[in-house]
């Protein structure tokens, strides 16, 4: 629901850069397409239209992109012939923008590279030729199902960033951009340079410290549900928390050369009330009330919706159904205190399976409390 009005930040944005001679570059650091409706009942489609219509220029493959498996109703292989990545090949093919991952490929060496699908790009905005590399995290295979990436293997994340950004260097890019599904996250952005208040042994810190120094002038990360707005081994790294509650922003000045001679890194901005980490509600154009954006009040898209329109009122159909089930009580979620919610889920997965000793499940794998009342599919 936050998509409209991230493209009524970025036309503030873009109008301002644009006047002046520079123009916005944006970007995705993976998990595009899961944990909605409106997303996952077409597995992605969705949220490729919205990609589509806001102008992404590039997308990292994070580890949910592979969380449909083959393209169809299956979201694993289940006979010989499927192709365990087929639904990441269709999103690609439906895409207007690239989707990059430079440390996946095939199992024998082999590049993986389906069409739109590649380790890196490089485009030209406001005359400045930039590389833009895509990399997800070391942990990508325990975090979707195991057997859509029995094709392919996940590289050191540091590794494909030196090979790719000198290749883009050698190839004229004079400026480079990494789109990393790896994270971190710190609790105070009141210092770029104040490292205290981060969790330095997060990923992304790893791999920026480990790059070789001028190599990389911005890292965009992600997979951490957190916030980075800091320099790290001299490169602005960035991360805007999840499911569309804000965005991050560096803003580039370019020399002569085409070169970068400063960065400033804006703290995360959330997209609502420009203070709190709330969620949008879903599509509503009065659900937010942001400040004004460069200068100018920030106007919901409804262009933008209207890319998706079908996708929402088929999610809320759904949504609608009925179950035939009535709680009497509240189950509420919690990762950290006995969660209710959890243990009903525990409950029923081992209800299912009458001969099982006991049943387990990950703490973060429930992700909401169930209210009171006759339940919906929503």
């Amino acid at each position: 629901g936050s998509l409209p009005w991230l493209s009524g930040h970025l036309k503030n944005l873009r109008d301002v850069r644009r006047a002046h001679g520079g123009d916005v570059l944006l970007v995705d650091a993976g998990d595009m397409w899961q944990g909605t409706l409106e997303s996952n009942l077409g597995e992605g489609a969705a949220m490729v239209r919205a990609y589509n219509a806001i102008g992404y220029h590039a997308a990292a493959i994070g580890n949910h992109e592979f969380d449909f498996g083959p393209a169809g109703a299956q979201t694993v292989p289940r006979k010989p012939g499927d192709n365990p990545t087929g639904n990441i090949e269709v999103r690609a093919r439906q895409a207007r923008f690239p989707l990059l991952a430079a440390n996946i490929v095939r199992r024998d060496g082999r590049p993986w590279t389906p069409p739109n699908v590649m380790p890196s790009t490089m485009i030209t905005m406001a005359g400045v030729r930039i590389g833009l590399v895509g990399v997800t995290t070391a942990g990508t295979r325990q975090s979707t199902d195991p057997r859509n990436l029995v094709d392919l293997e996940i590289l050191p994340l540091r590794d494909a960033i030196e090979r790719e950004a000198t290749q883009l260097r050698q190839a004229g890019a004079t400026v480079i951009i990494v789109l990393a599904h790896a994270g971190g996250g710190c609790t105070s952005f009141a210092d770029a340079e104040d490292l205290s208040a981060c969790r330095t042994q997060g990923e992304i810190f790893q791999v920026a410290r480990a790059l070789p120094p001028g190599l990389v002038d911005m890292i965009a990360a992600g997979h951490a549900h957190d916030g980075i707005a800091h320099r790290v081994n001299g490169i602005p790294v960035v991360e805007a928390y999840e499911r569309g509650r804000g965005f991050s922003r560096v803003d580039l000045a370019i020399g002569p050369d085409g070169r970068v001679t400063h960065a400033t890194i804006h703290q995360p901005r959330p997209l609502c009330d420009g203070v709190t980490w709330e969620d949008v509600r879903p599509w509503d154009p009065a659900a937010c009330a942001p400040p004004a954006y460069e200068g100018r009040p920030v106007m919901y898209d409804a262009r933008m919706e209207a890319a998706v329109r079908k996708d929402l009122r088929a999610a809320q159909r759904a949504r609608e159904e009925p179950l035939g089930v009535t709680t009497e009580r509240a189950y509420l979620h919690s990762t950290r205190d006995e969660s209710p919610a959890s243990h009903l889920v525990v409950d029923l997965l081992k209800a299912s399976y009458p001969d099982a000793d006991l049943a387990f499940y990950n703490a973060t794998g429930t992700r909401a409390s169930l209210p009171p009342g006759p339940i919906t599919y929503g």
